[in-house]
Formats: C-alpha cells, structure tokens, sequence
C-alpha cells in the first residue's frame, strides 16, 4: 500500500522587519502605484492628464456636483490603468510563449483603459459645455493657468522622462512646485490644489526611488514543512 507524501511548500519571506500590517499594505501599494508610473508610457501621459484637469478645476469655479465627477473619473482612469498592469503581469507571468489567449487577456485589459479615459475626455468636454458661461467669466484665472500651469506640466514630464540626474530631477520638481504655488494661492479648490501637488509629489518620488522600485532585491525564500 502506497502513500503520498506532500512536499514541502516553498514561499517568499518578506523582508526583515516587514510583516503583514496596515502600514506596510500601504507600502506594497504605493510603491505598485509608483512603479507603474515608471515602467508605462501611458500612465505617464494619464499622470500628466489629470494634473491637467486638477488645473483646470482650480482655475474655475465649477459646481461641487462637476468637480466630483471629474475628480472620480481621473482616479478610475488610473486605477484601470494599474488593474492593465497587473493583468499584463500576470499573463506574462503565465506564459513565456505567444499564446492566443494571453493576447486576449491583454487587449482586452488595455481596452477597459480606452473605454473609460474616452469616458473621461468626453465627460470634461461635456462639463465644459454646460458651464461655458464659467469659462467666459474666467478670462484671468484662464490666463494665469496658462502662465504657470503649462510650464507646470512641462516640466512635470521631463521629471518622468529624463535621464535619472539629481540635479536634473531637483531643478524639474522645483520648477512644477514653484509653477503650483502662484495658482494655488488663487484656486477655486483646495482639494483640487492638494491633489495636483501630490501628483508633482508622486513623480518626483517615484524617480528619487527608481533603481530601488525598478531592481529591488529578491526576497530570501522560506521552507514550510
């Protein structure tokens, strides 16, 4: 008579000195967030876009109604796009071969992106419309928006793409913070002021740790019997 005998289970140990706490659930999330504004092209260009929109609903005096929309529909595009991550991950972590059906799971994760950053363009430009009459009665918080908020999110994107320099890094998110102070002192929103420094924050984060979020040290694995 035979018997099976079950083999022992191999699994990753956390780091010394991080054990499974609120804090540290925190850490493994912020630091997924961040790194997949490093690695993905287009959540760089949804990190810069919502900068863009929080610019916007300082600048204007719109209804609590519309600047909640906007503020959810900026978060679900980038929480789809960090969900469109993590199923490319997994898929590749599934398969080393081209296989159809990672095909699909791909394309269809990266079309739950599409869907809902058009949702996102058209629920603005629909915003917009109704509330023109805002726009036109903001000719100098509009102006001043262009003044400091184009320098803001140009120099907001060569702290996500340059080469990783310090000085280049400082002299890029010195020159967004100082773009942000001027129109925050004048916004309609200070939770819309508070989000769109968290975003220069976040950027500027995520490079000052990139060799550490991008390479970081295999965990040593533990034997369970």
């Amino acid at each position: 008579m035979s018997y099976s005998v079950d083999k022992p289970r191999v699994r990753p140990a956390p780091p010394a000195g991080l054990g499974l706490t609120s804090r540290n659930s925190f850490m493994y999330a912020f630091d997924g967030l961040l790194r997949t504004l490093l690695e993905e092209r287009n959540m760089k260009v949804h990190w810069i876009s919502g900068t863009a929109v929080m610019l916007i609903g300082m600048a204007l005096a719109l209804p609590v109604s519309a600047r909640a929309a906007l503020l959810f529909a900026v978060l679900l595009v980038l929480s789809t796009e960090v969900l469109n991550t993590a199923v490319e991950g997994l898929v590749d972590l599934a398969t080393d071969t081209w296989a159809l059906s990672a095909k699909i799971a791909k394309d269809a994760a990266a079309g739950t992106v599409l869907i809902v950053a058009i949702g996102a363009v058209m629920l603005l430009v629909d915003i917009l419309f109704h509330y023109w009459s805002i726009v036109l009665t903001s000719s100098g918080a509009i102006q001043r928006t262009l003044i400091f908020g184009i320098p803001l999110l140009g120099a907001l994107g060569g702290l996500l793409k340059v080469p990783r320099q310090p000085r280049w890094l400082a002299l890029l998110a010195s020159t967004s913070g100082a773009c942000w102070i001027p129109l925050a002192q004048t916004s309609e929103d200070p939770i819309y002021s508070l989000i769109c420094f968290l975003f220069i924050l976040g950027a500027a984060v995520a490079r000052l740790r990139e060799r550490e979020l991008l390479n970081p040290n295999p965990p040593v694995t533990q034997t369970k019997q």
